[in-house]
């Protein structure tokens, strides 16, 4: 249809108008990302000094609340705290559900240490630590969702899924390998939990865990509850593999000689695939729950697998692998943990990892593939580049 003239150049003006408009807001874009690395310490791969304490109150599941008490080893000057980014498996930038994040304090030797969460990025906060402060005393609290419409579920009055990138701070600065933590988990009475982490000691509801570094750390997630049982999917070997299962209620922890059978099966069938085992042991942490949010996320030592709470109890020939998530969860902890495609490798959880790659691991997941880039993770050099860091096989 023809336009008149005064409609055309109107047109055209708005047109010119809007890619004015549209080049202003990339420019600012940039120019806020360029202030934000600015003002953010470059990742550098020298040991932090010293182990940074970490404990965390998961008693709280009436209210959902996590209680976090970091104790962190400083010299006097600036420093800046951050919150993990990104997260391997997410695929993109992870909220972390940082709305959920409250109740900040820093103090050292009972006195109040001032602080102020950086201007560009609201995963950053600034600390002007005082002469003569060698720790810091950081508290803060996770507040869960508790309904779906309020993010994901991860604490109910029976189970917590525990994800230790929502529940701490690390020091800008440093590869995440070169930080050295010692977590710690309060749990309610009774509770019994699963993780890849080596346990140190167990006093009461407090399970203490050996010193980790940071990167492990994130990628040791916790399931536990008040049903919970174990299961040996690999009787006999050297290097255990275990399902960790929580569930809503008793009953739901049930799983029959076929079920398990295939499970064993499953794990038997990834050793002919890779013909390796890169890891001290392996736990399948699974949620049987219509509560506890549905997850499937891969891990180097473990991996988290949500399930309907009949999953098992309501099992029909062919419903146990329905969507593959053991198997797929299983597959990754080669395809993507022990071989990473090298640009999804950063030095700490703030630095982007870069796309192109993503698809890779599931091209070789799915139809075995070769993807030319993928390289052994602790083979990466030690470089500046934007990179993120694991450990050599364990």
């Amino acid at each position: 249809m023809l336009q008149p003239k005064w409609l055309a150049k109107r047109a055209l003006r708005l047109a010119a108008a809007l890619i004015l408009v549209l080049a202003g807001v990339g420019a600012a874009s940039a120019a806020f990302a360029d202030a934000a690395d600015a003002q953010i310490p470059s990742p550098q791969d020298t040991s932090y000094p010293r182990t940074i304490t970490l404990a965390v109150d998961a008693s709280d599941v009436g209210q959902g609340i996590y209680r976090i008490h970091e104790s962190i080893p400083v010299h006097p000057g600036s420093l800046i705290l951050l919150i993990p980014k990104w997260i391997p498996g997410n695929h993109a930038p992870e909220p972390n559900d940082i709305d959920k994040f409250a109740g900040l304090t820093i103090s050292a030797g009972g006195k109040p240490v001032s602080w102020l969460r950086d201007e560009y990025d609201v995963y950053a906060f600034k600390v002007d630590v005082p002469q003569g402060v060698s720790d810091l005393d950081v508290k803060f609290q996770f507040l869960t969702a508790r309904s779906d419409d309020q993010g994901a579920v991860v604490m109910t009055d029976k189970m917590i899924d525990l994800e230790w990138n929502q529940l701490s701070l690390y020091p800008a600065g440093h590869y995440s390998r070169d930080i050295m933590f010692t977590p710690s988990v309060k749990l309610p009475a009774g509770w019994q939990f699963g993780t890849a982490l080596e346990t140190a000691s167990k006093r009461g509801d407090i399970a203490t865990f050996k010193p980790t570094t940071y990167n492990a750390l994130i990628d040791s997630p916790m399931y536990a509850g008040i049903n919970f049982r174990r299961f040996d999917l690999d009787p006999g070997a050297k290097v255990p593999v275990h399902m960790d299962l929580i569930a809503d209620t008793q009953e739901e922890l049930d799983v029959t000689p076929e079920e398990l059978k295939l499970l064993r099966t499953m794990v038997q069938q990834e050793y002919k695939v890779f013909d390796s085992q890169h890891y001290k042991h392996y736990d399948f942490l699974v949620s049987a729950s219509d509560y506890l949010a549905a997850n499937g996320l891969e891990h180097h030592q473990s991996s988290e697998d949500g399930v309907d709470a009949d999953f098992f109890t309501g099992w029909k020939p062919g419903k146990l692998f329905r969507g593959g998530i053991f198997a797929h969860e299983f597959t990754h902890s080669w395809n993507g943990k022990f071989r990473r495609p090298a640009d999804l490798w950063t030095p700490n959880s703030t630095c982007q990892w870069a796309t192109r790659c993503c698809g890779c691991t599931r091209a070789r997941r799915n139809t075995g593939v070769r993807c030319y880039r993928c390289v052994p993770e602790w083979r990466r050099p030690n470089s500046s580049a934007t990179c993120w860091p694991a450990s050599p096989p364990i």
